[in-house]
């Protein structure tokens, strides 16, 4: 699968986009450009692992991955640009149920939207064919990107409590997981946020 997305309203500086599309100049020695966004499906569990390598030590709390989740990466102008990844979200409720299950976008290629512009190529894929999705986040840039979105709906807001985390694993858990911070918890449902 590959989707090419084009954008002319871009700051493009020193080849690595920056910048908001949309945006007007900023102060710095950055030019206007296109760039083309492609998403491709990613397939088997070494390839995932390989890419997984080049995304998790940019992702802000864990640097585990679930090979068994699809894979989708974005390019941009041929580079290796971003990494989502949806797992199966079995539910009593819930049916055809997934779930995102990691986000990350190479600091290079972030500040231009490229994360939603990924999620919501996903998104749109996942909900055409029949299936119920949702999404979990603490970080600040993306809860304020899914608040301002018209297509996600926040269906949960708080902090983790100590009861509910599991201590066992010690120090280098406790980086890894979401106790302390807020957690929002989101449904796909386009046209129906904000």
């Amino acid at each position: 699968m590959g989707i090419r997305y084009q954008h002319n309203d871009v700051q493009s500086a020193g080849g690595h986009c920056r910048g908001k599309a949309g945006a007007g100049q900023q102060s710095g020695e950055s030019t206007r450009g296109l760039f083309h966004i492609d998403i491709y499906a990613c397939e088997g569990a070494i390839r995932k692992r390989e890419l997984w390598k080049a995304f998790s030590k940019h992702h802000y709390l864990a640097h585990s991955f679930n090979a068994s989740s699809w894979v989708y990466v974005a390019t941009v102008n041929g580079q290796l640009a971003a990494f989502q990844a949806v797992l199966a979200f079995p539910h009593a409720h819930i049916k055809n149920g997934v779930r995102l299950h990691r986000t990350v976008v190479l600091p290079a290629f972030q500040g231009i939207g490229l994360g939603g512009i990924l999620t919501k190529h996903i998104a749109d894929m996942y909900h055409r064919s029949g299936h119920a999705l949702f999404t979990t986040t603490t970080h600040p840039a993306r809860i304020r990107q899914l608040s301002k979105s018209p297509d996600w709906i926040c269906t949960h807001k708080g902090r983790v409590s100590a009861n509910t985390t599991a201590t066992a694993k010690g120090a280098s858990f406790n980086k890894s997981n979401s106790r302390g911070r807020i957690t929002t918890s989101w449904k796909y449902a386009p046209g129906k946020g904000k």
